[in-house]
């Protein structure tokens, strides 16, 4: 009789890296005046929403994230990184502001990586 073949569970690393990236960026704007500093990004973002506004949807992002990956819930999984794209997509402009910096490459990479990650979602075991 023939053994089952052993799988392992694949581990989402990309997802936990936007889940803590997302975090790390909440927790930035919650606890710090950083719209304050003089920079176009910083006011280019003021212009749309206050500081505090861009650290709830950046911590929604990371909850969510977060409960999907806990959760092992394919769902949640894929809604956290649709808005975690949206959100990246729509910050990536911001990077010529001041280009180039130290992040333009982590705006540029973040959304595509996100994107992709979506689609190893339907394929991933946790």
């Amino acid at each position: 009789m023939q053994e089952p073949i052993k799988t392992t569970k694949a581990i989402p690393f990309f997802e936990v890296y936007v889940c803590l990236i997302s975090a790390y960026i909440s927790a930035v704007l919650f606890m710090s005046d950083i719209f304050a500093k003089d920079s176009e990004v910083y006011a280019s973002m003021a212009r749309l929403m206050p500081q505090m506004a861009w650290g709830g949807i950046a911590f929604a992002i990371a909850l969510t994230m977060a409960l999907g990956l806990l959760l092992n819930c394919r769902w949640i999984r894929v809604f956290g990184l649709v808005t975690a794209t949206f959100l990246y997509v729509f910050l990536s402009p911001n990077i010529f502001l001041d280009f180039p910096t130290m992040s333009s490459g982590f705006y540029l990479i973040t959304p595509i990586m996100s994107l992709l990650s979506i689609f190893y979602v339907r394929f991933s075991e946790l």
